[in-house]
């Protein structure tokens, strides 16, 4: 599914209408793991924090890139929604040097992953993509795919 987003409102609004339809797909056998895909300034992290507000989740995300993933409790669940930022990574190995592989195990971790080409042979197979791209101005294409 292609969209356009034509503002950070827009790209948030789109990032609720992603997070409705994941919570409604829950529970899993395993996490649910969404790869975000896109150029400094793309829209990912902007894309975070609409998703992570309609889970009704009060703190708003920042890209958690020195601190590599951030983990937030979604409220009156037993799910917890974790940001990775593999900007700074070399492989999934990384993630397993830092035991963080263990979270794509877990049925109650929704997961976004800003920067997944870093890591891609440590993804899950069955995980979803979002791609952004800069098409002029605010105005992003985004595009949805295997949620």
């Amino acid at each position: 599914m292609q969209l356009v987003s034509q503002s950070a409102y827009d790209t948030q609004e789109i990032a609720r209408t992603v997070a409705e339809k994941i919570r409604s797909t829950l529970p899993g056998t395993h996490a649910t793991v969404i790869a975000l895909r896109g150029d400094l300034g793309a829209g990912k992290t902007t894309f975070t924090q609409g998703f992570a507000r309609a889970l009704g989740i009060a703190q708003m995300p920042k890209s958690p890139t020195f601190l590599l993933a951030k983990q937030y409790a979604i409220p009156e669940t037993s799910y917890s929604l974790w940001h990775l930022d593999c900007y700074r990574m070399k492989s999934h190995a990384d993630l397993v040097t830092i035991d963080l592989h263990r979270i794509f195990d877990a049925p109650n971790n929704i997961i976004l992953v800003e920067w997944p080409e870093n890591i891609s042979d440590g993804l899950p197979k069955h995980h979803g993509e979002i791609h952004f791209e800069h098409t002029g101005g605010d105005t992003r294409s985004i595009t949805i795919s295997n949620l």
